[in-house]
């Protein structure tokens, strides 16, 4: 509680020395500041008006604004590092170059646990959809052998166009009927609708393989082209975070099945970014090439 201020006449009345006058008029003054301080703030308060939201509002603003202009210029920074030629990094290798080591790193382990893999660093605006879509390769992971029935001959010959290994109608049923066409090599089958009666006889033989035709799974198809491209080398990408990883090959594939698998990552990826809606598109920053146990090195992309 605020005492009331000692009255300077009192003071030279009591004959005080000139030390304790001085401290008598500077204790009157500051007690005088203070109630004048607190009869203001009482009557903000009863008009509801704050000091502190009113002072603090243009400091949020402020820091808000200060937060988008660091956010501009490290987006710009990042564009600009991502349009670097990749022949300047000091990781940078040519694909037969980084091969070489990347196979090296997996003398003596299987094939299926040896995966070669690119990552693209994506620089786009925040809020940008991440990329995605399939990659039909050249050279898939893993070899797929699938098994047509058609009577069509048009569909026929599109099946065969299209990757699949074997194709017939009802010659061919027959044949799987007396045991002359061995079933052990094939991944999948599908079948053109007008076919799908005859098949039933086959079900022991298909089924325990995972090989009958079911229009629910989507193996029953009259447009064999769009299925037969789905299921033959066709591998799911999708943007995380600011990463985009591909599996490309095994260290067992050749060079030139590794590089013509590279060249169609990249022209699936170039082809995403272009229908991605955004002010700036998405740009593709530095892409390294890696394997499952070594290092990662810059590649052109």
């Amino acid at each position: 509680m605020v005492r009331a201020p000692v009255s300077m006449s009192r003071a030279f009345q009591q004959g005080s020395s000139p030390r304790i006058l001085a401290q008598t008029i500077n204790n009157n003054y500051h007690n005088t500041q203070l109630l004048n301080n607190n009869q203001i703030h009482l009557q903000q308060q009863k008009a509801g008006f704050s000091t502190t939201s009113a002072a603090s509002a243009p400091k949020d603003s402020s820091n808000r604004e200060l937060a988008r202009k660091r956010a501009a210029r490290s987006l710009a920074k990042k564009r600009i590092q991502a349009k670097t030629p990749p022949q300047k990094s000091p990781l940078y290798a040519d694909l037969p170059t980084a091969l070489r080591y990347l196979r090296a790193a997996e003398v003596g382990r299987s094939n299926e646990a040896s995966t070669i893999t690119v990552t693209s660093q994506i620089v786009a605006e925040k809020g940008t959809q991440p990329l995605q879509g399939a990659i039909r390769f050249p050279k898939p992971l893993k070899d797929i052998q699938i098994l047509v029935f058609t009577s069509d001959a048009e569909q026929a010959q599109i099946a065969k166009d299209n990757g699949a290994a074997l194709v017939g109608g009802a010659e061919l049923i027959e044949q799987i009927k007396e045991g002359t066409v061995a079933l052990g090599g094939f991944n999948k089958a599908f079948a053109t609708p007008e076919l799908i009666g005859s098949l039933a006889p086959l079900a022991r033989s298909l089924g325990p393989k995972g090989l009958m035709p079911n229009a629910k799974k989507g193996t029953v198809t009259s447009d064999l082209e769009t299925a037969l491209s789905q299921s033959l080398g066709t591998m799911p990408f999708k943007q995380k975070s600011n990463l985009l990883s591909i599996a490309i090959g095994r260290a067992s594939f050749s060079d030139s099945e590794i590089i013509k698998n590279v060249i169609a990552a990249s022209q699936a990826v170039k082809s995403a970014a272009t229908t991605v809606k955004s002010k700036k598109p998405p740009i593709i920053g530095e892409t390294t090439i890696s394997s499952t146990n070594g290092p990662g090195f810059v590649i052109s992309f």
